[in-house]
Order: C-alpha cells, then structure tokens, then sequence
C-alpha cells in the first residue's frame, strides 16, 4: 500500500535547484492522535437510523398498496391499503406532491437510514449530494408533467403538484420545450453529483458492456453455426461409412445407427473442445493478468480495518522550505500479490470456443490463400470401376421367386476393360494456368481450386475474385473453347451449392460407357424396382440410375447422332434385365421403322412396334381407357396406387384378404374389366396383378404430323394421370420445336433429357437454358431429375446392336410374345370403332350442309370447300376427312386436294 502524499509549503513547488532541504530547517514532527469514537455519543444515531428505516418499509407498503378508491370522498367500507387508512393518506399524500418520482420516497429513506450508522466525514460533501439528488428529482417530476400534460392515464398527477408548479413557472418564462431541456439537464446534473460518478466514464462502462454482450453473442452464434456444420458432415460421413461396411441395412437402421454414433462422438468432442477451451482460457487469462500487473489475491492475512478516523493533511504557513509531516502512524507493509487459479465459467469457454472457432477458420482461410498464392490446386480422385467385379457380377436379381421366368444374365453384354490411366497432374496444371490465364485476358481474375477428371470430360473449379459477375464468365464459353483447343466448353455458373464455377472441358481421349459395368453395379442390383433405368456415369464417373416410376415420366431429345436412340435402347434393356412380364409390359410406337423393331417377339410387349401412326393414336387411346379401368378398379379396392392395389390382390389370391376378394370379384363382375367399351387385355382374371406399363414413343414429331394434334390430348391425360394407376410414358425425338414441345408437355413432363441439340433455342425448349448445344454427342446428355430445376451431365450408357439381339433373343426363348390385338379395335366416341380410326371428334354442325353440296356439285378438296361455305381451314379439312372415313369420298389424288366423289347425287352414300 503507498504512503499518502505530504502537504507542501507554499514555496515547496517553486524550488527549482534539486538541491536537498537542511534537515535543521524542519520543525519537529508532531503526530495526529487517533480520536476515540463515542459510543454513548451516537447511539441516537442509530436509533434514529433505526426509526427512519422502519418508516421506509411502511412508505413501500403503502405505495405498492395504493389505490384511489381509498380516498375518494364519501369513500365508505373496506380500506384496500395494507397499513390501513394512514397508509392510504400517506401514500395518496407523496403521490399527490411529488407524482410518480414519490416511488422513490422509501429509497431515500433508506439511504438516509443507513448513514444514521455511518459516521459522516464530510457533512458538507453530503449534503451537496443530497441536494443535488433533491434538484434531480425536482427536475424528473417537471419532465414527467411537460411530457404527461393533458393525459390520464394514472390516478395522479405524473410530475405531482410540485412538478406542476416548478414546469409551469419555467413554461411561462422560456416556453414549454425549453422548460423540458432545462428539466433534462437538471436531471442529469443532479444524478452526476449525486451518484458522485463522472458521466463520460459511465456512459463509456455502459457502452463497453453492451459491446461486450454483442461481441459475445455473436461469437456464440458463429460457435452454433460451425458445430452445425460439423455436425451434419459428420452425421453424412457416418452414414456412409455404415452403407459401405453393411450395405444390406435398410435406410432407417442406418439413420438410427448413424444418429447414435454421431451422439456418442459429439459428446466426446465437446469434452475435448471444453477442456481445451478451458486450458487456453486459463492461459489467456494468465497472460492478461502478467502483462497488466493486476493483484488478485494477497498471501496472508489482510489488513485490519481501520477504526480511527482518517488523518487529515493539514497544511499551515510557515517559512519556505518548512514541511509539515503529517504522516500516518506506521503500518506493516503490503503482502505479496500472486496469481491464483482463474475461475472459468461457461461465458469465458463459449468465448474460448468462439476464438477457437475463428482462429481455425483464419487459419484454413490463410491456408487457401497460400494455396492460391503459389498457385496449388486439389485434384480429385475420380471414381474407377473395378474391371474383375464386372467380369465376375451375375443379372440382378429381383424377379419374383414363383415365376418360371429367367431374367437375362450378364454375360449376353460386352464389356472391354480400359487400359489404366495415372492422372497427368502436369498437364492439369498446364490447363489450369492456361485457362486462369485466358480469364485475366477478359479482366476477370480468380484461381483453379480444384479439378475433377472424368470418363469424358474435366471439370476445373474456378473461384473468381470479389466483384466478378458470374454472368461475365458464362458468356466467355467459345472463348475459353478456343484457348483450350477444344470441341466444346460447357461453363456451369455457378455450380450448385459451392462458391465456385465449373468450367467442363472434354478429354483427349474419351471413355466408353459400357452398359454391362452400370447393370453390374452392386448398387443397381439392389434397387428392388421394377423401372429402375441405368443412363450411364456422372461427369466424376459414378454410375448413374433413375427410375421411371418416380419421374413418372420422361421426355427426351437429341439431333441425329447424338446417341438418343442408343440410350433410349440402354433404358428399356436395364428394365428388362430387372423385371418379367407379369411386372412390366411395353406400348412401343415407332413411326420411323427402324429403332424399336429389335424388340419384336419378346413376350413383354402388348403389341409388335407399332409403325402406323393412325394405329399408335388408337394405341393411345387405349391407354387412356386402361388408365380409367385401373383407376375405377383402384377406387372399387380402396387404394390409392398399383402397387397398394397389387398387394391386396396377391392377399385375395393366397386367401390373406377375403374383402379384397369379394370386391375385385364383384367390381370384375360389374365390368370394370371392360371400362371404356370391350374387355381389357389386362383384365384376364380378377385377382390378376396390374404390371407396370411403360409407353415408348420414339419420334413424337412424326406421330403428330400423320396423326394430328389429337394425339397430344391421350399423351397429355397418360401425363396428368397415370402415374398412380402404373402406366409412365417414354416421349422421344428429334424436333424439340415449340409446335411439338408445346407448353402443356413440358408441364406434365417434369423430367427431361438433353442429348446434343442444334442450338441454344431447342435446349431452352426441352431442359430451360441453354448448355445442349455444347455437348459432345454419343449419349453426353443434361438430365434434369425429378423434383428439381438444375441439370446433371451424365455420359449416357452404350449398348450395341449385336449385344441388344442378344438379349432379346434369350427373352424369345423364355416364351412367345401374347400379343392381343383387339387393342387396335378400341372405338371412338362416333362409333365407327375399326382399326384404322385414330379420332373420336364429335360430328360438326355443318357436316350434313357440307355433304349435300359436295353431292350437288361433285367436287371435293379443303380449300375449295373453305371457300364454298366460308368455313376455317382446320374446320373444312376435318369436315372431308370425316367424309373420307366413312367412304363418302376418296383419298386426295393431286397437290390441289381433288378426290373422288363417291356420293350419289341426291346425296345417299354408296352402296
């Protein structure tokens, strides 16, 4: 502890010499004595201390128990006040004078209170202070009557009658609102003084504080956001470390498992971050305390209190040079200060863990800028199928143990192994720099963070600095293809969920996708459904799937050679190889005669390739009136889908489901197995299962040009419709215009195909952006999967024409194809049911008008019987193409349209 100052002579401070003062010069030194203090002296004090703080427990009694009611005049009854009617007037008194700043009464009788047992060293210094805290108040109460005039919202006045008084004198003097600046520096002169506390540093205390718990709960929030994350990674790792060591369990027991694991290590990591966290706080703070010099605990005993009054300095004339020594008597000297053990609690380590947090992200931040700096990049491992395993894989199995029939096995597919390739990270690097190059070309400067090699292409990951526009970067494409010498560069700006921008590049030498390495994928050999459709490998060479019954549908299109109709054929074979034709049964329609023909024979068709247009719209239409079967016989059983229908008619065909029984029976019985006119080929027994039917379309354009726009309202219903009752349709060709691609199809074709197109515009039109036109063909394709807008690159599978009639020649000797062509019979609305009907469009008002002058005068084409009855076009050409279905007329025999007439000229048709 350090010796108090000494009083000075009035000349001590002007001697400027430094020169040491004569010791005889000094009077002799002359101790204070200490003053007895007077016991007997100040017991009234205390008692009076006593007396007043027991009169501020009863003024707070009396406030918080104060109402109105109690001293209303003529007010008879029950007092509420719980000291009664004193405590009443008391409390209805102070409000009433002092208004909402009486609250405070019962404070200052405590304060007061309490110094009656604290000896006063300086009575002026308090009553300074107590009258400063009097002139705060005064100036709150005239506050509150200037803000408060006028309302009544309390039972008294807010600044009370002295409030009143004082606000309305200084009003009348310097107008209300300077009467309130007045009152608000009143209030804070006073409470300064009275608090004996300087303003500035308290504001700055108060400020520091806030800042603090900010800082603090900021930090928390970062702290929150980075164990989420680390949490969620963590909880993917484990579950697939799970699926890779016991790839049988069901996706549940692997959620369970990985969800206990992840508990068990969060535990474990959060004691580890906690002690770690403490050892550094302990050594933060240890530092802190070193550094400053901050005593907090003394070795031994502390000093006694001090009982005496304290001496004071007094300072007296006396010759120049004189000093008064009016030191203290001696005191031992202060302890040794040393550091003890800190005391962490939880605030120190969720701050330990913020700067934890903050320092690693720093530190990795720092890390990928040096990375960046010396130009480094990460190369990807890209994913490699094991050449043995395919060799060695069997047929998945998933075929119904009671069927005779015998799925296709894997051997029927070729496969050629590729030679082992090591990664040529220098040339990697080489395209790196050239590429980063190429952009600062254009202004736009970033990094390579990472490359991604695959089968067919290599995707660098390019990060552009701050301010960059993506867009900026998506328009240099052909640019970028030039300085790379390359077919064609595909710039994926930006790529989903990462900061960066994917720039795909082709290889030199590009990979086959052999289809035998997808199907023979322990993966695809697990799925149990039915549709699942192996496409190829994803831009890292992953094999891809999809299946059909949850797109439900799929719309495809590719130019010629794009390696549409090679994946389209890949599909339908990955099914057949996974399902018999009691699961899956095909509608091929094939307009141009040659893709779909190698399918012909095998037992799951309905019908051979159908290559007549006229024929496939009635195809379609039996698909619509199969659709509405299922759909009432669905409703009849009480499900909501093929595969709940299938289920409780396998249960009624074991004897498990004696109502499923009796329903299906009946409903049968009704006729729900010839909904929609004539009986149903799938609808041989009651109890049968419904199989899966999937309808191939390969060249949709053909079909609507020959068949007419009708056909897009079958396809359109199938799309809306039947995904529920197991009917998904395959949409495919090579003219993805808007007059084919028409805005109905897209809406009920979520799911779509982009092989190679002709340009910017025809990829709009099938996958809504542009990117198609820039792939390298040989089934490159853009998939869009069900339920999302963005697009994957995946390299489309490669099945051959020899490997393809194999297969299907091993499905010809598991049984002859039941063909039931009473599809074809299906009848139109009109009632002219015949195989060469497509249409069931109702009969027009003006037919029979147009009939009788076509008998009068014996001619016959569109545009001349337009111009004879003032009729539409597209009106005039169906009204003669009805004529032409029911032998009224004959076919168009020149470019003008002229036909036969085979009327009679009173208009009675033929014979």
């Amino acid at each position: 502890m350090s010796q108090p100052p000494r009083a000075l002579a009035p000349d001590d401070d002007d001697d400027d010499s430094g020169a040491p003062v004569p010791a005889q010069r000094a009077k002799p030194k002359k101790r204070l004595k200490k003053r007895p203090i007077d016991r007997v002296a100040h017991l009234p004090l205390e008692i009076a201390g006593i007396v007043v703080f027991a009169l501020g427990v009863l003024t707070v009694l009396a406030l918080v128990s104060y109402s109105s009611a109690d001293t209303a005049a003529g007010h008879v009854g029950k007092v509420h006040n719980w000291i009664g009617p004193g405590g009443a007037v008391l409390a209805d008194l102070l409000l009433l004078a002092f208004g909402a700043p009486g609250f405070l009464a019962p404070a200052a009788l405590f304060v007061a209170g309490v110094a009656c047992f604290r000896p006063i060293a300086q009575p002026r210094h308090a009553l300074l202070r107590v009258a400063a805290g009097a002139g705060a108040a005064l100036g709150a109460m005239t506050l509150l009557h200037l803000v408060a005039r006028g309302t009544a919202a309390l039972p008294f006045p807010a600044g009370g009658l002295v409030g009143a008084v004082v606000a309305d004198a200084i009003a009348a003097l310097i107008a209300p609102l300077g009467a309130g600046v007045v009152a608000v520096a009143a209030v804070f002169v006073g409470g300064v003084v009275a608090l004996d506390r300087p303003l500035g540093p308290t504001a700055r205390s108060i400020g520091d504080r806030v800042a603090e718990l900010v800082l603090g709960a900021r930090e928390r929030l970062e702290v929150w956001r980075e164990e989420r994350r680390l949490l969620l990674e963590e909880e993917e790792r484990l579950a697939r470390e799970i699926m890779a060591a016991e790839p049988s369990l069901p996706p549940a027991e692997v959620k369970r498992r990985a969800a206990d694991e992840k508990a068990k290590k969060n535990e474990e990591r959060k004691q580890r971050i906690f002690e770690e966290a403490e050892r550094r706080a302990k050594e933060r703070l240890a530092e802190a305390m070193e550094k400053r010099k901050v005593p907090l605990a003394p070795v031994g005993p502390s000093n006694p209190p001090v009982t005496a009054e304290a001496p004071r300095i007094v300072s007296t004339p006396s010759a120049p040079g004189t000093v008064v020594d009016s030191a203290p008597p001696a005191v031992e000297p202060d302890p040794p200060w040393v550091l003890e053990e800190p005391v962490v609690d939880g605030k120190v380590v969720s701050l330990a863990r913020a700067l934890e947090s903050r320092a690693a992200r720093k530190a990795a931040e720092a890390a990928e800028q040096a990375d960046a700096d010396d130009g480094s990049f990460r190369i990807v491992e890209r994913a490699h199928v094991d050449p043995k395993a395919v060799e060695q894989a069997a047929a998945p199995v998933v075929a119904e143990p009671k069927t005779a029939f015998q799925l296709p096995p894997l051997n029927l597919l070729d496969y050629d192994a590729p030679a082992p390739t090591p990664l040529d990270e220098l040339k990697m690097r080489a395209q790196a720099d050239k590429l980063v190059a190429k952009f600062l070309d254009f202004g736009i400067e970033g990094r390579v963070r990472e490359v991604r090699p695959g089968p067919v292409c290599t995707t660098y990951e390019f990060v552009p600095a701050p301010g960059i526009k993506v867009s900026k970067i998506a328009a240099l494409a052909d640019d970028i293809a030039m300085a790379m010498e390359a077919i064609h560069v595909r710039i994926v700006a930006p790529i989903p969920g990462k900061g960066a921008v994917g720039i795909e590049i082709p290889n030199e030498t590009r990979e086959t996708v052999y289809m035998k390495e997808i199907v023979a994928d322990p993966a695809f050999g697990k799925r149990a459904d039915k549709l699942m459709m192996a496409l190829g490998k994803d831009i890292e060479g992953r094999p891809y799937y999809a299946n059909l019954g949850e797109m439900p549908h799929v719309l495809i299109s590719g130019t010629t050679g794009s390696g549409k109709s090679v994946s389209v054929n890949a599909m339908i074979c990955s099914m057949l190889y996974r399902a018999t034709p009691e699961d899956v049964r095909f509608l091929m329609i094939d307009p141009k005669m040659l893709e779909l023909s190698i399918y012909d024979g095998i037992p799951h068709l309905l019908l051979p390739p159908i290559i007549d247009s006229k024929k496939a719209a009635i195809a379609l239409k039996w698909a619509v009136n199969e659709m509405e079967r299922r759909y009432q016989l669905m409703s009849e059983l009480g499900v909501r889908d093929i595969a709940g229908f299938n289920a409780r008619a396998l249960a009624a065909a074991e004897d498990r489901d004696d109502e499923a029984r009796k329903l299906l029976t009946d409903a049968f019985n009704k006729g729900c197995g010839a909904v929609m006119g004539g009986p149903s080929p799938m609808a041989k027994h009651p109890l049968d299962k419904l199989p899966f039917i999937v309808v191939v379309v390969d060249e949709y354009a053909d079909l609507l040009a020959v068949a007419g726009k009708d056909v897009e309202g079958y396809v359109m219903r199938l799309a809306q419709k039947a995904r529920a009752a197991g009917i998904h349709v395959m949409l495919a060709t090579q003219r993805p215009s808007v007059d084919v691609i028409t805005g109905v199809i897209k809406a009920n074709f979520p799911v779509r195909m982009g092989f190679r197109l002709a340009s910017s515009h025809d990829s709009k039109t099938i996958i809504n952006r542009p990117g198609a036109e820039k792939l390298l063909g040989k089934g490159d394709m853009l998939f869009m999967p069900p339920g999302t807008s963005n697009v994957l690159r995946v390299h489309g599978a490669f099945i051959s024409e020899k490997e393809l009639h194999r297969v299907v020649e091993f499905l010809k000797a598991q049984g002859k194809a039941r063909y039931d062509l009473s599809i074809l019979d299906t009848p139109t609305d009109d009632g002219a049911g015949a195989a060469g009907e497509a249409l069931d469009e109702p009969k027009d008002a003006r037919y029979d008008e147009a009939v009788a002058v076509v008998a009068r005068t014996r001619k016959c084409s569109t545009s001349w019987l337009q111009r004879m009855m003032n009729l539409g076009y597209q009106r005039a050409a169906r009204i003669v193409d009805r004529m032409e279905r029911e032998g009224l007329v004959g076919p168009a025999q020149n470019a003008k349209g002229d036909r036969d007439i085979y009327l009679k000229p009173d208009g009675t048709p033929p014979a």
